[in-house]
């Protein structure tokens, strides 16, 4: 007769953390692609919620609408990375960055003028982990537009925290940015 021994069960006590730098190197070794569809959040590797029509086609606006102001004194980023140091790498859905940021390096939290999630399923996670990394980070102003809910929900940052205001209908402009406006109310008119 055999005996078998039993293989004890495996228990992780802590899961590791990849840090930016692992993070690019799976890039650019092929084991992620590019435009693979996750972000690192706290060191893990979350898979980003595919987007609907309603969400591109805010997107869209909102590009259009910094893209018709920008001048010198910004540019903007749909689908930019912004890592964060040492464990975070968030794909915000628009970026809107200072002028004069090197095509050779990754945009940093001191180049960014305001942040934009369009959030539907994700609005846990962007009123949550994405606000607070955003403020610790040092992010000037983020936005979530809030598609459920059909408001802008606006947090600009003051002495370390984010105050908050929720626009339902009328023209918001970042801080940064006085006389871009975006349209809250057109955000979410039709149907």
């Amino acid at each position: 007769m055999t005996t078998r021994t039993q293989t004890p069960p495996v228990h992780f006590d802590a899961v590791r953390r990849f840090t930016i730098e692992e993070y690019y190197r799976l890039v650019e070794a092929g084991i992620l692609e590019e435009d693979a569809g996750v972000e690192l959040l706290d060191g893990q590797l979350i898979p980003m919620a595919p987007i609907g029509p309603e969400h591109h086609w805010i997107l869209d606006t909102l590009t259009r609408t910094f893209n018709r102001r920008e001048d010198d004194r910004f540019g903007v980023g749909p689908g930019r990375s912004l890592p964060i140091p040492r464990h975070n790498v968030p794909e915000p859905d628009l970026v809107i960055y200072r002028s004069g940021v090197s095509r050779r390096r990754h945009l940093t939290a001191t180049d960014v003028l305001l942040v934009i999630e369009i959030s539907d399923s994700t609005l846990t996670r962007d009123l949550g982990f994405k606000a607070d990394l955003y403020r610790q980070a040092g992010i000037p102003e983020y936005w979530v537009v809030d598609v459920r809910n059909r408001c802008l929900r606006v947090f600009t940052l003051h002495a370390d925290r984010y105050e908050t205001a929720i626009v339902r209908e009328g023209k918001v402009s970042p801080q940064a940015l006085p006389g871009v406006e975006i349209d809250a109310s057109f955000l979410f008119s039709g149907d």
